[in-house]
């Protein structure tokens, strides 16, 4: 598949779903004010928006309850999304909040 000029990899799920990896750029080299831009250009370019679900309500209260709310971001709420519709993997997401979290709280 190519992807913005780019050629991205197929990858399978433990599932048996096909994942296509959509990093046009590598991780590493990410410069740390584009990673909140990269991870919107992914979301549009896929057409990703995140949408809570019954689930995500029920862990918001549990965290609320037990003393540790966790209030997640715009950009944090598309990668959720990216992840549910298969965009890309857990440990992509893992990388990708890691630098934005380092960006945004140095």
């Amino acid at each position: 598949m190519i992807v913005a000029g780019e050629e991205v990899a197929t990858t399978k799920r433990r599932s048996g779903t096909s994942v296509k990896k959509c990093y046009i750029i590598d991780v590493d080299k990410v410069t740390a004010s584009s990673t909140a831009e990269h991870i919107r250009t992914l979301a549009r370019t896929f057409r990703v928006s995140y949408s809570e679900g019954p689930n995500d309500r029920l862990a918001h209260h549990i965290s609320r309850l037990a003393g540790d709310p966790v209030e997640l971001d715009e950009i944090e709420l598309l990668l959720i999304g990216l992840v549910r519709a298969e965009r890309i993997t857990r440990p992509e997401m893992i990388q990708l909040q890691a630098a934005y979290l380092r960006e945004v709280r140095p």
